[in-house]
């Protein structure tokens, strides 16, 4: 009877060893050499530096080199453990990735949005330019998100006391179009006697999305301190013409200094 149990026994380790043998042997190169193995996550400088090598994107000629704002880290400033992009599976098995682009240090602000296959192959590529610097991002990866069967993926625009954020949606890579407004912040409202904030909220319905947006009015007393004078909430309607976003009515949104 013992030999019979230690023969099982046996059985079952050999068996055990090599399950975990072929599901090591199962990973695709891009979950070896990225980590891409969850459904989502993020990416470190060490690995989107050999993303970013072979994701070549069209660089627009009318942007100015030079108008790479100095606040930006250096690439050499990051750390390899430094998480620099974020990425998505697919539901055909590619991934989705989205990284700020350190290896071409004398361009604007750039997002390369990228596809990669199971074998860590980039298949396609684009770029999506933003201000002197990403003013409106948090960090180098929360202004990548899936709403759904959307992607989003948030563009700055900067000036003196100005930052303004749009909101790109997306199911497949596009190349940078209009974006939807989704914050404005400026020193002037358009009366030019206060400053304004404008935030909002995103709702997405089908292929409708609908901006509830919130526009606060702020006065700074003599001693330094702000208060928020009048708050006024308004909805906008988006829909999807030819890859570019579309307000039903944008009269409100075009009363700001965008």
């Amino acid at each position: 009877m013992k030999p019979l149990l230690t023969y099982i026994l046996a059985l079952l380790i050999v068996g055990l060893f090599y399950q975990c043998n072929t599901n090591a042997t199962l990973k695709t190169a891009a979950e070896k050499e990225y980590g891409f193995e969850a459904d989502s996550g993020y990416i470190l400088k060490k690995q989107a530096i050999d993303i970013l090598a072979q994701a070549g994107y069209e660089y627009y000629s009318n942007k100015d080199p030079k108008v790479r704002d100095s606040v930006d880290l250096n690439a050499a400033d990051i750390k390899l453990t430094d998480t620099i992009g974020k990425f998505y599976k697919l539901k055909n098995g590619n991934y989705l990735a989205c990284i700020e682009d350190i290896i071409h240090t004398d361009r604007p602000a750039v997002k390369v949005l990228t596809e990669l296959d199971k074998s860590g192959k980039v298949l396609r590529s684009e770029g999506y330019f933003s201000g002197m610097y990403f003013c409106c991002w948090i960090n180098k990866y929360e202004g990548f998100r899936k709403y759904g069967s959307y992607f989003s993926l948030s563009t700055c625009s900067t000036g003196s006391a100005y930052c303004s954020e749009s909101t790109h949606l997306f199911k497949a890579i596009t190349p940078q179009n209009s974006g939807i407004y989704s914050f404005i912040f400026s020193g002037w409202c358009p009366s030019l006697e206060t400053s304004c904030q404008l935030t909002s909220i995103m709702e997405i319905k089908n292929d409708t999305v609908t901006m509830h947006y919130k526009n606060e009015q702020i006065k700074e007393d003599e001693d330094g301190k702000t208060q928020i004078i009048k708050t006024e909430k308004f909805d906008i309607k988006y829909i999807n013409q030819e890859n570019q976003w579309i307000a039903l009515d944008s009269t409100k949104i075009r009363e700001f200094p965008i």
